[in-house]
């Protein structure tokens, strides 16, 4: 009868703590599917939201290709424009280059003419004709001193008509570079107005869709986390369902227990031996269970580490252009040299490159600059005609540099020089 009071006492207890259990669980699980239902409004809001970004999005993109349209018919405008000036450059160049000839042409020519016009001076041209004609021999000598003659005076007239012809045509080609360089500067200006549209677009494009990314970024995040909420939602409403299920298998397993410990009543003690010994098992399995957990070893975290690297703007290279000033002006072949390049340290005019490398100065050939002389040398700037060399004949200088990096990076070239003094 003891045995049955206490069997009835414990199926009571577990019933009614199996009664709460579920009533407890049964109040979470409507809980759970409030807050469901609620989070399933808000991602149909969210969805509804991208929606409409997502039509911005095809608008902006439309919008997008018509500039992309735009922007590569600036480049096009912009390479036309590169070769128009590249073109216009080999021009100049090639001017300058002919201007360089034509005044070591016109200055080796004027030599021959001082010599002649002195010979004229000294001795009558006329006179000198008739002197030669009567001293002929014979008639067939007089008709060729006569050709001879001729032959001379044709070749005095056709050197002052050649020299003429060259001298008009340096000044020629002085206008025409002049003319180059003023287009030139126009068609720069256009370049630099084309690409100043060009970023303006590009800004404009891209600050928009950077705002839209940003917008669309903050809606998909907005509904990640609503889609992740959802998914917890629906993960605790399953575990409670897996409870109540598990805690009503329990209790109809207690039930089938309780039925069957009535049917064994006339066995209490055979009972109570065998659920002395269960629960004697049960500690056992326990404290064995608990001795190989503390044996288990602790686990490493591992921490990665990363470098982060900056990202530098390339340095922008400033270009400045220069006016030359007023004065005898033409152009030259420009070579460089410095101290290092040279065992001599004194110049022709007695300055020490050595102890001034960083002055302004030029090797000349004094006959086209004469030594003392200021000049302006464009790309280089003003300096004094202080110096000569072998291979500096005729329409060529070169200018002093601080070392030999320096006149390497200068190397030849073809610029502009003003003699001002």
């Amino acid at each position: 009868m003891q045995l049955t009071r206490r069997i009835i006492v414990m199926a009571f207890a577990i019933s009614l703590g199996m009664s709460q259990l579920s009533a407890y669980a049964e109040t979470d699980h409507k809980s759970l599917q409030k807050k469901l239902n609620e989070n399933q409004q808000t991602i149909q809001n969210k969805e509804t939201e991208k929606q409409s970004v997502e039509d911005e999005m095809a608008k902006v993109e439309k919008d997008w290709d018509a500039t992309q349209s735009l922007i590569q018919k600036n480049k096009e405008e912009i390479s036309a424009i590169e070769d128009k000036i590249q073109s216009t450059n080999d021009l100049i160049e090639k001017k300058k280059e002919e201007i360089v000839k034509l005044e070591d042409q016109v200055s080796s020519r004027e030599g021959v003419i001082k010599k002649r016009l002195v010979a004229m001076q000294k001795n009558n041209q006329y006179s000198f004709v008739i002197e030669t004609l009567l001293n002929s021999e014979s008639i067939g000598d007089l008709i060729n001193r006569i050709g001879a003659v001729s032959t001379l005076l044709n070749a005095d007239s056709q050197l002052l008509e050649q020299q003429k012809a060259d001298l008009t045509k340096i000044e020629n080609d002085k206008k025409e570079i002049d003319r180059q360089e003023k287009l030139l500067e126009t068609e720069q200006q256009n370049l630099e107005n084309s690409q100043v549209k060009l970023r303006n677009n590009l800004q404009k494009k891209e600050k928009d869709l950077s705002d839209l990314k940003t917008k669309y970024a903050d809606i998909d995040k907005d509904l990640s986390q609503a889609e992740q909420s959802k998914s917890s939602i629906q993960s605790q409403l399953t575990k409670i369902q897996d409870e109540l299920k598990s805690q009503r298998a329990a209790a109809d397993a207690k039930a089938a227990k309780i039925q069957q410990q009535k049917r064994q009543q006339a066995a209490e003690k055979v009972s109570e031996v065998k659920a002395e010994t269960a629960v004697k098992t049960a500690k056992t399995n326990k404290t064995a269970s608990t001795e190989n957990s503390s044996k288990t070893a602790n686990t490493d975290k591992t921490v990665n580490t990363g470098k982060a690297v900056k990202a530098q703007a390339p340095a922008k290279k400033d270009t400045a252009s220069s006016t030359s000033p007023s004065g005898k002006t033409f152009y030259v072949s420009a070579t460089s040299y410095s101290h290092e390049d040279t065992s001599l340290d004194v110049t022709a005019s007695g300055y020490n490159i050595k102890k001034n490398p960083n002055m302004k100065l030029i090797a000349v050939d004094p006959s086209v600059i004469p030594l003392g002389s200021k000049v302006w040398v464009e790309g280089y700037g003003t300096a004094i005609a202080a110096d000569t060399g072998g291979a500096i004949k005729g329409h060529i200088i070169d200018v002093l540099m601080p070392n030999k990096k320096a006149s390497i990076a200068w190397g030849r070239r073809t610029v502009k020089v003003t003699i001002l003094n």
